[in-house]
């Protein structure tokens, strides 16, 4: 009995049971149903996660608030995957009825720059972009800029070890000083 016991659960392991049908006819002792009629990964087959979903509509919304191109989404004058893939996200992510803006962060002397922006104009009409709704403009786009004019105001200056920060007397305000500890920049171990 023991040694029966064993050869089926033997020929049970090995039989390698992948759809019904096989399970039917080669192995009998397999009750386990295959992975694909299991609710868990037909759920998954089926539609994509929620949290896939937002995850897609952040790259799409973040592509779309950069929607700058730049060499890299080019070989020579043509648009590489890499740029093509950029463009889609960058199409995703604007709203409907917003006009699709795409900045092209290129020298504008450069004789290519031309060229790829016809390669960008002719991908987004593929796309199904109309030309009012299609704005390729040479440069970087002003709105993904760092805001450092927030702090454009003030001056620092390093005095016996302390850092000091003054506002500029071209500003509108008067002139206040503010003494900051001044951070060590001796490597750690000299």
């Amino acid at each position: 009995m023991k040694k029966l016991t064993t050869i089926m659960l033997g020929a049970a392991l090995l039989c390698g049971c992948q759809s019904k049908q096989e399970q039917a006819t080669h192995c009998a002792l397999c009750k386990n149903p295959p992975l694909e009629d299991l609710a868990f990964f037909a759920e998954e087959r089926q539609e994509e996660s929620a949290v896939t979903r937002i995850l897609n509509k952040q790259s799409d919304r973040g592509a779309a608030h950069d929607a700058m191109l730049r060499g890299a989404h080019f070989n020579g004058s043509e648009l590489n995957r890499l740029g093509e893939l950029k463009l889609e996200a960058i199409v995703r992510g604007t709203r409907e009825g917003e006009p699709v803006v795409v900045y092209l962060d290129l020298a504008e002397g450069d004789e290519q720059t031309a060229v790829r922006q016809e390669a960008v104009e002719a991908f987004l009409q593929v796309k199904g972009i109309s030309d009012e709704l299609a704005l390729v403009l040479v440069g970087d786009n002003p709105g993904a800029r760092h805001m450092a004019t927030l702090t454009s105001n003030r001056r620092y200056t390093v005095e016996e070890g302390n850092l000091t920060s003054t506002i500029n007397e071209d500003s509108d305000s008067s002139s206040q000083t503010q003494q900051v500890p001044m951070v060590s920049t001796t490597p750690v171990g000299h």
